[in-house]
């Protein structure tokens, strides 16, 4: 199966950002296009029971319901070295909001086309927002 789209929202250079928030799909994971995590903020709302989020590392080969490096093969090429230290494993506390900034590593989760690729334990309860912030050097 193909995963599901994610549209990032753009944070504009003054003033908020709107958007709404998406249900993920725990079923075929998410995908947020080029230029997937770069400057990105991953929030997410989750009303039900504690859940995981799995950003995955550059190269992952697995499915969207794998846990997490459950299929990361460290002896392939890696088109940005902290890829090797596999998928990023975020702890969904129930009844709390989560923001997940990707601003600092962001080679280690960009795929080969240049997307980030997120999975979940669970969609139960939660739902996600991608917000892309303005590069500022």
């Amino acid at each position: 199966m193909s995963r599901t789209t994610l549209t990032a929202v753009q944070l504009p250079g003054t003033g908020g950002a709107s958007g709404s928030l998406a249900a993920p799909d725990a079923t075929n994971g998410n995908i947020v296009a080029s230029p997937g995590p770069f400057k990105a903020l991953v929030i997410v709302t989750n009303t039900g029971s504690a859940a995981s989020l799995y950003v995955r590392a550059s190269g992952y080969q697995g499915s969207a319901s794998g846990a997490a490096n459950a299929s990361y093969v460290t002896s392939q090429y890696q088109p940005f070295a902290t890829a090797s230290t596999g998928d990023l494993t975020v702890a969904l506390a129930a009844s709390e909001t989560t923001v997940v900034d990707l601003d600092r590593d962001t080679g280690r989760f960009t795929q080969a086309d240049g997307s980030m690729w997120l999975d979940w334990s669970t969609a139960s309860g939660l739902t996600v927002m991608v917000v892309q912030r303005l590069y500022m050097p």
